[in-house]
C-alpha cells in the first residue's frame, strides 16, 4: 500500500512539475573539461589509495616494514580513504547531492 501511495504521489508530481535534474549541472558532464568534473576526477584519484595498500602489503611481505609500521600505514590510508571523499565534496560547490551520493557509493564498496 505505502509503495502505491508514493508511486501515485512520483507520477502526479512528474506530470505536474516535469523532469527537474538538469544533466550539464549534474557533475559528470563531459564537455566543460576535465577539471569541472569533480565527481569523475574523485572516483579516477580513488586508485591511490588502493596503489598505497598494496605497496604496504608488498612491503610488509617483503620485510621491509615492521608489523607496527605495517599497522599505522594501512590505519593512516584507511582513515584518509574514509575522509577524503567526504571533505572534497563537502569542499566543492559544484558537486551536487545526487552525484555525491552516487561517488560515495561507488567509492566504499
Amino acid at each position: 500500500m505505502l509503495v502505491l501511495s508514493n508511486a501515485r504521489l512520483f507520477l502526479e508530481n512528474l506530470l505536474k512539475y516535469g523532469i527537474l535534474v538538469d544533466a550539464n549541472t549534474s557533475g559528470f558532464s563531459i564537455h566543460k573539461g576535465p577539471y569541472n568534473m569533480p565527481a569523475a576526477c574523485l572516483v579516477i584519484v580513488s586508485n591511490v589509495f588502493i596503489v598505497a595498500a598494496l605497496y604496504t602489503e608488498r612491503r610488509l611481505s617483503v620485510g621491509c616494514f615492521s608489523e607496527r609500521v605495517g599497522l599505522l600505514v594501512h590505519s593512516i590510508n584507511l582513515s584518509v580513504t574514509l575522509c577524503f571523499p567526504v571533505a572534497i565534496v563537502l569542499m566543492v560547490k559544484s558537486m551536487t547531492p545526487g552525484t555525491a551520493v552516487c561517488v560515495l557509493i561507488s567509492l566504499q564498496m
